[in-house]
């Protein structure tokens, strides 16, 4: 998570000018958005925290980096993994970001491999997780992404689509 997850706080470039979340466990619409005022640069709207594990897309009117704050690995035990929060999942689409449990892994990190695809999303990590998509902002398309290849990075969101298993359990992402 951000050290301080406001995301007035996390998202200070000048450019960005809006952030969309989705949060298929919430009552309600699952949509929230927060746009930036020009005159404070203070966000307004039904999204104002960040936490890690959720996906979101930021508006950029300008090409630059936004480093975030991030909490770390903590106190005495700070070599030791910490407990891992699982990424819960609705039935139907949810929108999932990449998050590092060990907390080892930054926005300094960005575009680092962090684990295999079938590891974090496939059978390989047990979600319930059946389909998988991402967006290329360079391309400006969404395709589709093989759960049995390749790797997650450090950065990326996925729009994947979860079913209960048999007896109606969903399980879900343990990064």
């Amino acid at each position: 998570d951000p050290t301080n997850n406001s995301i007035s706080s996390v998202f200070t470039n000048s450019g960005i000018d809006q952030v969309v979340g989705y949060d298929a466990m919430s009552k309600g619409s699952p949509w929230s958005v927060a746009t930036k005022d020009s005159a404070t640069a203070l966000f307004s709207g039904g999204l104002s925290s960040i936490s890690a594990g959720n996906g979101y897309w930021v508006h950029s009117n300008e090409f630059s980096s936004q480093a975030v704050a991030l909490v770390g690995p903590e106190g005495p035990s700070a070599s030791a993994p910490p407990s891992i929060e699982a990424i819960s999942l609705a039935s139907g689409w949810n929108l999932v970001g990449i998050t590092d449990a060990t907390k080892a892994l930054t926005q300094a990190n960005e575009g680092d491999t962090y684990k295999a695809m079938a590891d974090y999303l496939g059978a390989g990590g047990g979600s319930s997780v059946s389909k998988a998509f991402s967006y290329d902002t360079t391309a400006l398309a969404w395709s589709s992404t093989d759960l049995t290849t390749g790797n997650v990075t450090i950065g990326q969101a996925y729009w994947v689509f979860a079913s209960p298993d048999a007896n109606g359990l969903l399980t879900p992402i343990v990064p």
